[in-house]
């Protein structure tokens, strides 16, 4: 992989699965970072949608290293705080630093506040706030 201006930088990239993360994740790495992209590979009962799956977190990985990149997929929930802890422990063992972190990763519920139950309010407070 060529020189790049993330040469010798180390990224984690929250909720980079797909998407917007993952574009992130693909465009450090052709800079040059070392990354560690991120998902919680899990569905949410509060979520009314499908979140990212290990097959895509994998899928990242694999793009990544095709381009002759150095990369780490971590699967954790970043609105947990013990993996959180784990993502950023797994990183630092494994590139011995940690330069740049994106929080990326977020949810959202279709509904009015006004009709949202206590936990599904606080597991996006917990997954968009408080992991940032």
């Amino acid at each position: 992989m060529s020189r790049g201006k993330f040469e010798g930088k180390v990224v984690v990239i929250t909720g980079s699965a797909r998407g917007q993360g993952k574009s992130h994740a693909l465009g450090f790495a052709r800079e040059g970072a070392e990354v560690v992209v991120n998902d919680v590979c899990r569905n949410a009962s509060s979520v009314p949608y499908p979140l990212a799956t290990e097959r895509e977190l994998d899928g990242t990985v694999e793009e990544i290293k095709k381009m002759g990149g150095r990369v780490l997929g971590v699967k954790a929930d970043v609105g947990i705080e013990a993996d959180a802890k784990r993502l950023v422990d797994t990183t630092i063992r494994e590139f011995g630093h940690l330069d740049i972190l994106i929080n990326n990763a977020g949810i959202g519920n279709v509904s009015s506040i006004h009709e949202m139950s206590l936990g599904v309010w606080e597991e996006t407070l917990r997954t968009n706030l408080t992991e940032s």
